[in-house]
Order: structure tokens, then C-alpha cells, then sequence
């Protein structure tokens, strides 16, 4: 099996989302609708395989696979799709560009499948498990452009041998996209794995800064503060929790991300135990470092109980809310994403798939004394 791509199934959720609301309101339309998807990147590219987006009948798109150079042309072959109700797959090459003149920045080969998308059992248990947000993998087989998707407890569309549904399968669990060869073709796994949840405990403005950021980024936001006048609806994707964090000690879920940001100590603490009880992917924590040695101290544990960041955020000279914002959130996505937070500067491949990215740190107590 080999790898064509690493995937960021936090913000690959909100996409694939977004595209198959869209496909869903045309569908109640009566509009023929078509799904274009990146199957393969050789070379730079805007987007990596496993980007998706949406054209309809009307002209409505959602998603991108480009910078803007390539919709406008596959606007073009989406009428055709929808047309012959056949799926097409189209390569271009961006090393060339005279036959579209359009002096685009990058220089690779994209294929990108489109497929005719009908409100048929197929697409409407994908749209099922979109909505409940239940991990599955599409699986395009390239000779008869065949699709299937797979779940952790189903195989939806064309047949499938159990070596491919196995894994594609170990794909939802690390989510990458992968080629795989068998005697009857070559199949493309395209795994929408388990969406990144964060749970922010505190509601004061620092923290709204954060959730409306992390928000654009992909991430599920829980929102935990018990002052019901601070926690008040201001993102409607957010989900709010006006308790105090003891009220849920046994019932988060696991592999979350947290920021413990209340301004209060006390609070601070309770969320800190709850978050170190969860299992958590991340647990981050404002403010400086002795403080957090001080609260872990007093609920019994220390910066190796859990991936513990303390003070959170990149060191990018942030002071105003909105920038320590971006610093927070930078973090986030370089843990959810496993990468390296260091420059693209002088580095060939831009989304790593060449060049080695060095581990992500897990820092302990040595590690924080020098943030």
C-alpha cells in the first residue's frame, strides 16, 4: 500500500460537510450534481488528494480544489458528467500551462474524479453518516471508476475484497490517503476519519478569540464555563456547557484537545483534572509556567501525567488577544496535523510528503521551563 497523502480529518470533516450540505440542497432542488475529488498530487499543488468540492446544474460550487485556475474548467467537464451521468476522471498539468494560459504558481499533475452524485441509497447513506458524524472512507477504483465507502461496521456500494475493506478500515484510525494495488485494479482510499473535538474551558473574550479561529480551522468546539452571563451563544457551531468541570469527570470523550483558559484558579484547576482524566490528544494551559506547576501540584499530578503544554501557544511574539489567538491555534493545528511548526522556507515539497518532518516534541517539565 502506498501513501499518496497525509489528511487533517479535523478540517476534512468541516469540508466534506459543507460540500454535502450543498449536494443535499440541490438534490431537494431537482439539480444534477456532481463530486470532484483529488485522487493524486505529483509535484505542488494547492490543494493534496482527498480535497473535495461541489458543482451543480446551476453553476453553484462549494469546496475548492484550486486556487481558482482549474474550477472554471471543471465547471466545463462537470457538465458533461452530469450529462452522461458517467464519472470522468481529468489530469492536468500544471508544469504546462499554455493550454489554459493560466500562469498558475503551481507546477504539478492533479487527477481529480468527478462523479455524478443522485439521491440514490449509496449518496444517502453517505449524507447519514456525514450528518452523524461517523467515520467512513470513500474507495474509488480507477480502471471502472467504481466508488465504495467503507464505515467501521459497513461497506456501502460496489463489492470489495476484505483486504481492502481492511484497510481502509486502519485508514479511519491514522487518516491518509492511500493506493493500493490487486489483481483487479487499483483502488484509492480516501478515509474521513474521527472530526478534532476541542474543548475550551472558559468563556471570557481571550477564549471567544480562540473558538471563532479554531472554528474556521476545523475543529468541533465544546464551550465549558459555569458563569452563565460570560458563556453566551456567539458562534452557532459551538457547543456551550454552562457546569462546572467536576459535573462531567467521567463523561468527555476521549482523544480531545483542551485549553484551560478561565482566569481562575480554581475553576482552572478542576478543568485541568478533568482534562488529564479524559485521555486526551492535547491539553493546554494559559498562563505562566509556575502557576501551572502550582495547580498540578494541588489536584496530584505533574507534566508527565499527559501531553501537557504550559504556557500553550507558539512563541510568535503574540500579545493581543487576537494574536495569542493565532498562536494558540497554530499549535493546535501542528499537533492535530503531526508536523513541525518550522518554516516552509528553502523545503521542496510544501505539504511534506518528501522532505522528513521531525517528530512532534511532548514536552515535560525540562521543555516548559524554557518556553
Amino acid at each position: 500500500m502506498t501513501l499518496i497523502s497525509s489528511v487533517s480529518s479535523g478540517s476534512r470533516w468541516k469540508e466534506t460537510q459543507q460540500v454535502f450540505e450543498a449536494i443535499e440542497q440541490s438534490w431537494q432542488q431537482g439539480h444534477a450534481t456532481v463530486l470532484a475529488t483529488i485522487l493524486r498530487v505529483q509535484g505542488s499543488a494547492y490543494q493534496r488528494p482527498g480535497a473535495k468540492m461541489m458543482m451543480d446544474q446551476t453553476g453553484k460550487m462549494v469546496g475548492t480544489l484550486s486556487g481558482g485556475c482549474l474550477e472554471g474548467d471543471l465547471w466545463q467537464w462537470s457538465r458533461e458528467v452530469m450529462t452522461s451521468k458517467k464519472p470522468k476522471m481529468v489530469v492536468y498539468d500544471l508544469a504546462n500551462d499554455d493550454p489554459w494560459g493560466l500562469g498558475v504558481g503551481c507546477k504539478g499533475v492533479i487527477e481529480v474524479l468527478l462523479v455524478p452524485v443522485d439521491a440514490n441509497a449509496f449518496w444517502q447513506d453517505i449524507l447519514a453518516a456525514v450528518h452523524d458524524h461517523q467515520p467512513f472512507a470513500l474507495v474509488y477504483e480507477k480502471t471502472r471508476m467504481n466508488l465504495s465507502a467503507v464505515s467501521n461496521t459497513h461497506v456501502f456500494g460496489h463489492p470489495l475484497s476484505a483486504e481492502i475493506i481492511e484497510q481502509a478500515r486502519a485508514a479511519l484510525k491514522d487518516p491518509k490517503v492511500y493506493s493500493l494495488a490487486e489483481a483487479s485494479g487499483e483502488y484509492i482510499i480516501d478515509p474521513l476519519g474521527q472530526e478534532a473535538s476541542l474543548v475550551i474551558c472558559g468563556a471570557g473574550y481571550d477564549a471567544r478569540c480562540v473558538a471563532e479561529l479554531a472554528d474556521q480551522v476545523g475543529f468541533e468546539i465544546t464551550v465549558l464555563d459555569p458563569k452563565s452571563q460570560w458563556n453566551t451563544k456567539t458562534i452557532d457551531s459551538l457547543t456551550r456547557l454552562v457546569k462546572r468541570p467536576r459535573e462531567l469527570l467521567g463523561h468527555m470523550k476521549d482523544w480531545q484537545f483542551w485549553l484551560i483558559m478561565n482566569h481562575h484558579q480554581a475553576l482552572d484547576e478542576e478543568a485541568l483534572q478533568l482534562a488529564l482524566h479524559s485521555h486526551p490528544q492535547f491539553v493546554g494551559v494559559l498562563g505562566p509556567y509556575d502557576r501551572t506547576c502550582e495547580m498540578l501540584a494541588h489536584i496530584g499530578h505533574t507534566f508527565l501525567d499527559g501531553p501537557l503544554y504550559a504556557p500553550v501557544g507558539l512563541d510568535l511574539g503574540a500579545e493581543t488577544p487576537k494574536e495569542v489567538a493565532v498562536s494558540i491555534v497554530s499549535q493546535l493545528m501542528m499537533t492535530r496535523t503531526h508536523s513541525n511548526g518550522l518554516p516552509l522556507s528553502g523545503r521542496k515539497k510544501i505539504h511534506g510528503c518528501g522532505d522528513p518532518l521531525l517528530p512532534p516534541a511532548f514536552p515535560g517539565v525540562a521543555d516548559n521551563k524554557h518556553v
